[in-house]
């Protein structure tokens, strides 16, 4: 079994900056619920809870942590990326054990469906890490159109 962990927006997200943390907390719930009620993957899925701040009633969820096999976990993330977008745009982090992560972002199926080879890659148990050191890859789906700048 591998261990993966998702926590949403990308590593580099400044605080405040990355997606709405309600928001990211419901996506990762709704990735663990999804990766553990699916028959195609045997894996184990817990939601980590970081302290409530000040004012706060309780924790809210920051990441999922997931003990699976890759190869068959990257088509239950494909699955869940895809009927997650029907609620607005996907927005999370992978980093496996070996350190290395990718950051998807995708606000279309169209575009989940361009992220599936790469996805597959990283998922891919032999990939990663080893001995060059950790990988990070930026998946992300064209914006809305609107030019930055």
């Amino acid at each position: 079994m591998n261990r993966i962990v998702f926590t949403g927006g990308s590593p580099d997200d400044a605080p405040g900056s990355g997606p709405d943390e309600m928001e990211a907390a419901e996506a990762l719930r709704d990735l663990a619920e999804w990766i553990e009620e699916n028959d195609d993957v045997e894996a184990v899925a817990s939601v980590r809870t970081r302290e409530p701040g000040p004012g706060e009633l309780g924790g809210v969820a920051d990441a999922v942590e997931v003990l699976a096999a890759l190869t068959p976990l990257a088509k239950v993330v494909v699955d869940w990326l895809k009927e997650r977008l029907k609620n607005g745009v996907v927005d999370v982090t992978a980093t496996k054990a070996d350190g290395s992560s990718l950051h998807i972002k995708a606000a279309d199926e169209a575009a989940a469906q361009r992220l599936v080879p790469r996805l597959t890659e990283f998922f891919r148990p032999d990939a990663g890490g080893g001995a060059a050191g950790p990988v990070r890859s930026e998946l992300a789906a064209p914006d809305d159109g609107a030019d930055a700048g």
